[in-house]
């Protein structure tokens, strides 16, 4: 289950706006049982919500992550492909 905490910038949330996924730009507190939600939705207006604990857990964070990514070493890559 998802906290009101792991709203962080750039996490993309689902369940704030109805059958689409928002991107966190900023969280104000408010006590620590509520946060002001600044977003962008997926066409990229802006928005914003008060959120109470009794929401988190309609929320979900959903992984960001690229199917694929390079993280190897480019030098190395360089040499190899040079080689061929």
């Amino acid at each position: 289950m998802m906290r009101l905490e792991d709203l962080t910038k750039g996490a993309s949330v689902k369940g704030i706006l109805t059958n689409q996924l928002v991107t966190v730009i900023d969280v104000k507190w408010f006590g620590s049982d509520a946060v002001e939600l600044t977003y962008k939705d997926a066409n990229g207006r802006p928005g914003n919500d008060l959120l109470y604990r009794y929401r988190e857990e309609t929320l979900e964070i959903v992984s960001s992550e690229r199917p694929w990514s390079f993280n190897a070493d480019g030098f190395l890559l360089r040499l190899v492909s040079e080689a061929s």
